[in-house]
């Protein structure tokens, strides 16, 4: 789970902790620098190498 320090009533879950199916919509891609070769991303969202800048505020929150 991550939270931000300056908002902490938002949380993040990372999608692969769901279960069944999710019906949020797509923002961006991440980590396709290191995407298998034979995976095409075709459509127009935003790729992220790595992990995404605009992330740096988040924290790993460990309970």
């Amino acid at each position: 789970m991550f939270f931000d320090e300056r908002n902490p009533e938002k949380y993040y879950v990372s999608a692969g902790a769901l279960d069944g199916k999710i019906s949020l919509p797509k923002a961006h891609h991440v980590f396709v620098g290191s995407k298998a070769s034979w995976y095409d991303i075709d459509d127009n969202l935003k790729q992220h190498l790595e992990y995404p800048s605009s992330y740096d505020d988040i924290r790993i929150k460990n309970d």
